[in-house]
């Protein structure tokens, strides 16, 4: 346990473009699995932060749909240079939150930033499809728009790369028209 408060880091949690704590306040302690001491102090989140994430992400997601292809390619691109960059200190993070192994973490720091380059080729992907129909010198077309928000919950052993899988790739919904 660490001996005062001032070593023990607290974090926030990001909500609508800030950093903040619970709306109760309430925090828990994590624990280092290697050594069992106390390294930060994390808020307790409840129904009500969820809550307020959520409507904050579907406030801003109208104006995420409607960023141009090139904007959002530069996002994740910029997203996977900051996680190349934070290597060593990501590697560092992952092993003092879930105990994870220097060859792991690493992986982990690796597949995400590849996954994000991935991710950055997708605002240019073709996204429709002509469907065939019965009815004569008719086409159908499907296009795809984004869908809106979601969440998505990770396991503690590998909560970095698999938040990259939630996060980065575009929740898409078929639209169809017949022409």
């Amino acid at each position: 346990m660490a001996e005062t408060l001032e070593q023990v880091e607290h974090r926030q949690q990001w909500i609508a473009g800030s950093w903040v704590d619970a709306t109760d306040g309430r925090l828990f302690d994590d624990f280092n699995p290697y050594t069992g001491e106390e390294y930060a102090r994390v808020p307790a989140s409840a129904r009500a932060d969820a809550a307020q994430a959520v409507s904050s992400a579907a406030a801003a997601f109208p104006n995420w749909a409607g960023t141009p292809p090139r904007e959002r390619q530069r996002l994740f691109l910029r997203a996977a240079e900051i996680v190349e960059r934070r290597r060593d200190d990501l590697i560092s993070l992952m092993a003092l939150e879930t105990g994870a192994v220097r060859a792991f973490a690493g992986f982990q720091v690796q597949w995400s930033a590849g996954f994000l380059r991935l991710a950055a080729q997708w605002p240019y992907a073709a996204n429709g499809d002509v469907i065939p129909v019965d009815a004569p010198n008719t086409y159908a077309t499907a296009t795809l728009r984004p869908l809106g928000v979601v969440a998505g919950f990770s396991p503690w052993n590998g909560a970095f790369n698999l938040a990259w899988r939630t996060i980065a790739p575009p929740r898409q919904h078929r639209d169809s028209q017949a022409v």
